[in-house]
């Protein structure tokens, strides 16, 4: 996203779609680390509270804790939880396939390819309204000096 908003507001909006190519294909071929594409979450509650909370069913399982409650570290409120999605295709639990980052290992690389692919493209169709021609388009200076529209407030 970052990279997207750079090329817009340096007017290489044209070299967007070529961008998001080159991340689809560097996904494709496990060539992204895995600091580009892990989540960090920061814990609220505390396992015990996170567990009583999902027992009772009043919130749904959450990467995040999972990953603490497997942990031998004592995690804590306001401890942070680094993860990525491990896997194949997009229907997956993110709870049930996420593991630590600090887990995942270049040389053989477990990340969820087609999960993190949708995500790029679903962050593409996003913001294609302001990167494609139609959408945001840069101010036009005019060549001469206009005055600012008077403005009157009620029936003066």
């Amino acid at each position: 996203m970052e990279e997207m908003f750079r090329l817009l507001l340096a007017g290489r909006r044209a070299e967007i779609p070529a961008l998001v190519q080159r991340y689809l294909d560097d996904f494709a071929a496990h060539r992204i680390p895995v600091k580009q594409f892990m989540k960090t979450e920061t814990l609220q509650d505390s396992l015990a509270t996170y567990k009583e909370k999902v027992s009772e069913g009043k919130r749904n399982p959450s990467a995040p804790y999972e990953l603490a409650m497997q942990s031998e570290r004592p995690y804590q409120p306001g401890d942070q939880v680094s993860y990525y999605v491990t896997g194949q295709g997009l229907k997956v639990k993110v709870n049930e396939a996420a593991k630590l980052a600090t887990q995942w290992d270049p040389t053989a690389p477990d990340e969820n390819v087609e999960y993190y692919q949708a995500k790029l493209r679903e962050l593409w169709e996003r913001f294609r309204p302001l990167i494609e021609p139609e959408g945001l388009l840069p101010i036009q200076e005019e060549a001469e000096e206009s005055t600012p529209a008077q403005l009157t407030l009620g029936d003066e």
